[in-house]
């Protein structure tokens, strides 16, 4: 499902004549920044490759990035510390431990050249601008960005369906969630199931 796809079921469920295409965008924008804060699924997933070179500090964080999963040095994985730590340390020692600092992951130590720096985080979803556009959520899982944006729009709306909206966002986020979490331990690949049928009704959860 694309972008003008999802706008076009929030116009038609919330059925205002005052809900313009652009208001429709701004609630998918809302609803899409409040999904990044808590979302953690393997699809969200990437990892960021920087070859060690003479004066290497650390590793710029990527644009895209919202969450941490782990730092690797070749095979091995780095421990995050505080930076008080991180500054006791040897800055000549192999390296064992990084720190966040500003826009920067700091690792202490000092890794010879050639060998490569992996980051493995969770990055935001692709951004949604013409009505065609798409990425893994929208594919994935219209309905909770559907029913995150209907949330926004009844209190924009002071809309007597908050509540009911705003709990069907909840229950469909904790199903997706659980889904992942279970994936995670069986190291099976997920796939979010569509929650609308073929009919363009809503199946339910």
């Amino acid at each position: 499902m694309n972008y003008g796809d999802i706008k076009g079921r929030i116009k038609s469920r919330v059925n205002r004549k005052d809900l313009s295409d652009d208001l429709a965008a701004q609630f998918v924008d809302e609803a899409m920044t409040r999904i990044g804060r808590v979302l953690r699924i393997p699809s969200m997933e990437q990892l960021f490759t920087v070859g060690v070179s003479d004066g290497f500090t650390g590793i710029d964080i990527p644009n895209d990035f919202l969450d941490l999963r782990a730092v690797f040095l070749d095979h091995t994985e780095l421990r995050r510390v505080a930076l008080p730590e991180f500054l006791r340390m040897h800055p000549h020692d192999t390296p064992r431990v990084f720190t966040r600092m500003g826009p920067r992951f700091l690792v202490r130590g000092t890794p010879r050249p050639g060998v490569s720096v992996y980051l493995n985080y969770y990055a935001a979803f692709g951004a949604l601008i013409a009505d065609s556009d798409k990425n893994a959520l929208t594919e994935a899982s219209p309905d909770l960005i559907t029913y995150a944006a209907l949330s926004v729009a009844a209190d924009h709306f002071v809309d007597d369906r908050q509540a009911s909206w705003e709990a069907r966002y909840q229950s469909i986020l904790s199903d997706i969630m659980a889904q992942a979490e279970s994936l995670e331990m069986s190291g099976a690949v997920m796939a979010v199931p569509a929650a609308y049928d073929a009919n363009d009704g809503y199946a339910g959860y």
